[in-house]
């Protein structure tokens, strides 16, 4: 059995206790790194030491042809969890590879209640619940970047429908600015910065009234919606 079940992001004040006994419960771990399992578990109260615990790193330097090795607990009748360094397992996170082969290989994924930056962001945004979609990392290129946003905002105006999109943090403030440079100042933009977490900033405002506006990103987790005003 392999729960697709948590989220660091989502200790702070969410996870239920059901959440935190699995983890407790739990010996083997496929997480991005292991330094923020270890953290996380501590974070849960779990006690230690962890130096027993068979973890699995499965980030961007993952030697793909090993993934399939980290599924033999489970196919020996272990449970695993699958953790994400931020967000929610699976989205946008590498670990939605994982989960397919564990559902290929008869393995039954249980997902557990934790919080979506993504949905808590679209909840607090006031832009069209009704209608959304996610696209993950747009392209860094200027020009691609450029093309792809005109995209989706003539698809949020045409259809309504709420366009989600992240950055890593770092390139945070890159992005705002070419989000400024390129929307019409009518279109709405949300930005959801630290969602769930101690500094939670969440602000829906017209393109125009962003650019009379400062944001402090601080290197947080952002998610970004745009919408249209003519969504409703």
């Amino acid at each position: 059995m392999l729960p697709n079940t948590i989220s660091e992001s989502s200790v702070d004040m969410q996870l239920n206790e059901g959440v935190k006994s699995m983890a407790g419960s739990l010996n083997h771990f496929i997480c991005e790194h292991a330094k923020n399992l270890r953290a996380f578990l501590k974070r849960l109260s779990i006690p230690s030491p962890y130096d027993h615990l068979d973890i699995y790193e499965l980030n961007k330097h993952t030697d793909s042809s090993k993934i399939p090795t980290f599924l033999k607990p489970a196919l020996s009748g272990h449970d695993m969890g699958l953790v994400s360094d931020a967000g929610c397992p699976g989205i946008a996170d590498p670990g939605a590879d994982v989960v397919r082969m564990a559902h290929a290989k008869g393995i039954q994924v249980i997902p557990m209640v934790g919080p979506s930056s993504l949905l808590l962001t679209l909840m607090a945004s006031g832009l069209n619940g009704q209608r959304f979609a996610f696209h993950g990392y747009l392209p860094h290129k200027e020009g691609a970047l450029k093309q792809k946003l005109k995209e989706l905002e003539v698809e949020s105006r045409k259809t309504g429908v709420s366009q989600l999109f992240i950055e890593t943090p770092y390139r945070n403030e890159r992005l705002l600015a070419y989000l400024l440079k390129y929307l019409h100042p009518s279109s709405l933009l949300c930005i959801g910065i630290d969602v769930t977490g101690s500094n939670e900033f969440v602000v829906t405002k017209s393109v125009s009234d962003w650019k009379k506006s400062q944001v402090r990103f601080d290197k947080k987790p952002c998610v970004f919606i745009l919408g249209s005003q003519n969504a409703f």
